[in-house]
């Protein structure tokens, strides 16, 4: 995590939050078929000679080629929960990665929604993040194993680092209260 997101001075990772592989499921089916595929052609794609070798190396590359973007795709896209903020690391691609952050004291809710019957028995729904700021974008995962269980748990920070800054507050406003006494 700390090679994809640096972290400020003090700030700490609390959790990562990533898809389920089951919400990949259609594309991990096809890596797999496109993989395998040529190995059930490759006496026939032998007769073709030269360009039958080559069709067989071709589809087998590009299948392996999907399933390992298929796999960086899963493995980086992630919400990073932070004592300071949620960072939002969407991996599009083997080169395109969007990596977007939300400060923690600019989060209203936390919605967890699924739909569909699969789903719902997999218990797989989506995570977004909504701001105080209707101008700003609301961060969103989909595809995240028990998404009311990951609700509250990013409610349960919140609320942590919310009364962790009314402490400081408090603190602070006790200092200053005791220099005023003292210098009088």
């Amino acid at each position: 995590m700390h090679n994809i997101v640096e972290l400020n001075i003090d700030e700490q990772t609390i959790g990562v939050i990533r898809r389920s592989l089951w919400s990949e499921f259609h594309r991990v089916s096809l890596s797999i078929v496109w993989v395998l595929v040529p190995f059930f052609f490759f006496f026939p794609l032998l007769s073709f000679g030269g360009f039958g070798i080559f069709l067989f190396v071709a589809l087998l590359a590009s299948g392996i080629l999907f399933a390992v973007k298929t796999w960086l795709v899963w493995r980086f896209t992630m919400l990073i929960v932070t004592s300071e903020r949620i960072v939002d690391v969407e991996q599009r691609g083997f080169f395109d990665r969007q990596i977007s952050y939300l400060q923690m004291d600019n989060v209203r809710e936390v919605v967890a929604k699924r739909s569909g019957i699969i789903k719902r028995i997999l218990d797989i729904g989506i995570i977004r993040v909504k701001t105080k700021n209707d101008e700003e974008f609301d961060l969103e995962l989909s595809g995240v194993r028990h998404p009311n269980k990951v609700r509250d748990f990013l409610d349960e920070v919140q609320c942590a680092i919310i009364q962790e800054e009314k402490i400081k507050k408090l603190k602070l406003k006790n200092e200053d209260n005791l220099r005023a006494k003292t210098e009088e």
